[in-house]
């Protein structure tokens, strides 16, 4: 069955127009997991491994829930910004046990970097991978 998030990334463009589409985690509305977020995400140790998926949704969604100056913060002192991320995650009730609401979002946010990630050259999607990103003129 093909959902209403499926359909606004089901290809390059709409993944992308999604992904800065703001989201909410309960009634808070989340800023969208910028360049700068995501390059601080990677800073303080997300992996993108199963095994680290609550570590990695956890520090995900917390940085969403930042402006950009705290989001630099968190990069200049990592090992604050990831103590403060799981505090405030025990804040919001999150545990292995109750992971939903969080686990939602990142999978959201990780299907849009997928399909935007997918980007070719060619409307037909037979050229290669556009992997340098935009074409040049």
């Amino acid at each position: 069955m093909i959902t209403e998030d499926d359909e606004l990334i089901e290809n390059s463009d709409a993944a992308f127009l999604s992904a800065i589409t703001p989201k909410k985690l309960d009634q808070s509305e989340l800023y969208p997991f910028s360049m700068m977020r995501q390059s601080v995400a990677w800073s303080l140790g997300i992996t993108g491994k199963v095994e680290d998926g609550f570590f990695d949704a956890i520090i995900t969604v917390w940085l969403c829930t930042k402006n950009e100056m705290e989001v630099l913060g968190a990069k200049r002192n990592k090992d604050k910004a990831i103590k403060q991320a799981f505090d405030w995650a025990d804040e919001q009730g999150f545990t292995v046990l109750n992971f939903d609401p969080i686990l939602q979002i990142w999978k959201k946010i990780n299907d849009e970097i997928r399909a935007s990630s997918n980007a070719v050259l060619a409307k037909q999607g037979t050229d290669e991978k556009n992997f340098g990103g935009q074409p040049a003129s």
